[in-house]
């Protein structure tokens, strides 16, 4: 009797926190992004999404799931494939470390995003890390495109050439950016 109690506690003590997690939604459109070279650092252009208000003071944590719906134009071609990540940004995480799996921006697998069109795409990352803290820049939003141009240090190695992309930065002007934790 005893040991069934106490497994029927431990249980109770476990589920606690799930009752705490709630869904949460937040909007921040119109955003508009800029997509800059980063080829000093990478092989494309990145843009870091790192508004207060997004997370409403959450830490992400391991085993989340995030839904973003995005409604948006670019202003030029890109090269190639836009993808979308959970970073953390800070000194503490090393600047870089990912929080979530890379998702795809586009209307059908492997699409190339063009200059004027208006799409309308949601994504959903699972997080796999725990960011340093609660601040934006430990739970940002980075988007990341690959494009022509000179490499950065990818193993730490070799210098990049900043502002060595061939195309040139670029915006993303959202009309819809919404981010929900489910």
């Amino acid at each position: 009797m005893k040991k069934t109690l106490l497994v029927i506690l431990g249980l109770c003590i476990l589920a606690v926190p799930a009752l705490f997690a709630q869904a949460y939604t937040a909007s921040i459109a119109p955003l508009r992004l800029t997509m800059v070279d980063s080829f000093e650092w990478s092989n494309g252009y990145q843009g870091n999404v790192l508004p207060r208000n997004l997370l409403n003071g959450h830490r992400i944590a391991p085993g989340e799931t995030y839904t973003l719906q995005m409604k948006f134009t670019a202003s030029r071609d890109l090269e190639e494939v836009l993808e979308v990540c959970l970073v953390d940004t800070t000194e503490r995480a090393k600047w870089w470390t990912e929080l979530s799996n890379y998702a795809e921006v586009s209307p059908s697998a492997g699409q190339v995003i063009r200059a004027g069109r208006e799409y309308t795409i949601t994504v959903t990352f699972t997080t796999t890390a725990r960011s340093t803290a609660a601040s934006p820049a430990a739970n940002a939003i980075v988007f990341t495109t690959k494009g022509e141009g000179k490499p950065g240090p990818m193993n730490g190695t070799t210098p990049g050439i900043k502002g060595s992309g061939v195309k040139g930065n670029f915006n993303l002007n959202f009309t819809e950016f919404t981010l929900t934790r489910n």
